[in-house]
């Protein structure tokens, strides 16, 4: 087991996944698990400023027709 995509690929039951874990060094792990995080969490927070800007935009927009729905009313 390199890296946690290992489990997800390999549908590992909990037990070989502590046998697994229990047996990996720590001082020896690739690198390759930094990368596969590295990406996970700029995509996460890619997402998050999507959703922020949304949030920004979506807002303002809906408290204008609101307020225009109230005074054409």
């Amino acid at each position: 087991m390199h890296y946690f995509g290992d489990v997800v690929e390999n549908d590992a039951s909990v037990s070989v996944v502590v046998d697994l874990v229990s047996r990996v060094n720590i001082a020896h792990r690739d690198i390759q698990q930094f990368t596969v995080l590295a990406k996970s969490v700029l995509d996460k927070y890619k997402n998050i400023r999507r959703g922020i800007v949304c949030a920004v935009i979506a807002v303002p927009l809906l408290f204008a027709g609101s307020l225009l729905g109230v005074v054409l009313d």
